[in-house]
């Protein structure tokens, strides 16, 4: 994702990206409209459908390449997280562990960031 990693930014309001994503098996099939999208051309593979989302008070995006819901790849009981720390090391996370993510339209960590003021140089 390296060579997309500032249209994911522009796209979705991260302000920058950590490498890799954190991959989650879920109990049931989750679909959604994405609030992003990074089309074939872009991508260069397929369509990729993003949805902001809170995960411990941390600002992530959902990623879903088209294909996951039409039954390839890891499919739509499973999502990739991308966020703006590595997620797996910030939370102490290990493999099997149990994490709720918070998706819809009442995203607190998403309000609270963008209020701050970016003093970055």
């Amino acid at each position: 994702l390296a060579p997309i990693a500032g249209l994911i930014c522009a796209r979705t309001g991260l302000r920058t990206l950590a490498p890799g994503t954190l991959n989650l098996r879920l109990g049931a099939p989750y679909r959604f409209e994405s609030d992003a999208e990074i089309g074939h051309a872009e991508y260069g593979y397929e369509r990729l459908k993003l949805q902001r989302c809170c995960v411990l008070g941390h600002r992530a995006v959902i990623l879903r390449p088209e294909s996951h819901e039409s039954g390839n790849g890891h499919g739509d009981a499973h999502v990739e997280l991308l966020a703006e720390v590595h997620l797996r090391s910030a939370l102490g996370l290990h493999d099997d562990d149990i994490l709720d993510i918070t998706v819809g339209p009442d995203l607190h960590c998403w309000a609270a960031r963008q209020a701050e003021p970016d003093t970055r140089s």
